[in-house]
């Protein structure tokens, strides 16, 4: 395991465990095996975006969806093991009082 404080856990459809820690990205414990497999945030592609992850759930095409607490949301497809970074672009105007949030799509291939 890449840290001892656990925020999120999700059963896969092939009995695979995902564990999502407070600032060591992704732990996954594939159900044929007794080791873990360890996800990170790198400044290469096909990587997560952020370490501390809160929350993991499973679409219904088979896909992980990550959310993490300092840099937004990540689509895992399993299929192309390929990873799709949803980043939160906030906007604050004090002056105007005014916040806006949204999401920027970030393709990595």
């Amino acid at each position: 395991m890449s840290d001892n404080a656990l925020y999120a856990l999700c059963k896969d459809r092939q009995g695979g465990i995902w564990i999502g820690s407070y600032f060591g990205g992704i732990n996954y414990l594939p159900k044929t095996s007794l080791n873990f497999e360890k996800y990170f945030p790198t400044l290469h592609e096909n990587s997560l975006s952020g370490n501390a992850i809160r929350e993991i759930t499973q679409d219904k095409n088979g896909n992980l969806w990550i959310g993490s607490e300092d840099a937004g949301l990540t689509k895992y497809d399993p299929k192309k093991t390929s990873l799709l970074s949803f980043a939160p672009i906030i906007s604050i105007t004090y002056r105007v009082q005014t916040f806006t949030a949204c999401w920027q799509l970030t393709i990595i291939y």
